[in-house]
């Protein structure tokens, strides 16, 4: 329920989605909600599909972590909350925690290992099982949801701030 009324949701997938792409897909594309990745997850969704967001964190993409400062529910799936994400973890994700308070939204934590829930992060909603089971569990559940305003407002970040990098003569280097 609260997946599926969440009005500015968002899923960051972290390396535990490399081995359940297909149910990610499904989950991603019938929720209507737009993903970002781990830098470990590049890949695990098509990053050329409009609801990605490519990846976030300190060396991601603008609009994937304005996407997550203002989403009002969080779904990590397979990741852990670093400071590679966060930054700094009592700045993170404020309209999540304010969701929460008022019974709207908050942190979904999926995670294998049982050592990365609240480790770095208080999350509110927090499963301890593969990734691959808990998507095949959940997405009878979930119902296509009009998102229009939310993704209007990412695309409106996506043109602002997108990826860039200026041609040589040597190809496109890393640095």
């Amino acid at each position: 329920d609260i997946i599926n009324s969440a009005e500015r949701p968002i899923i960051i997938a972290g390396q535990g989605c490399n081995n359940s792409y297909r149910e990610l897909r499904d989950f991603v594309i019938k929720s209507n909600i737009p993903i970002t990745t781990t830098i470990h997850a590049m890949g695990c969704f098509d990053e050329l599909h409009p609801l990605s967001l490519e990846f976030l964190g300190m060396h991601g993409n603008a609009t994937a972590n304005y996407a997550v400062q203002d989403a009002d529910l969080i779904i990590a799936l397979g990741t852990r909350f670093d400071d590679r994400i966060t930054g700094k973890v009592d700045t993170f994700a404020p309209k999540c925690f304010e969701a929460f308070q008022k019974g709207k939204g908050g942190i979904i934590h999926v995670n294998i290992n049982k050592h990365e829930i609240n480790y770095a992060l208080n999350t509110q909603y927090n499963f301890n099982m593969d990734c691959s089971n808990f998507l095949n569990q959940i997405n009878s559940k979930i119902e296509t949801v009009d998102r229009n305003e939310w993704l209007n407002k990412i695309n409106i970040w996506k043109t602002k701030y997108p990826f860039s990098y200026r041609e040589s003569s040597f190809g496109i280097k890393t640095q």
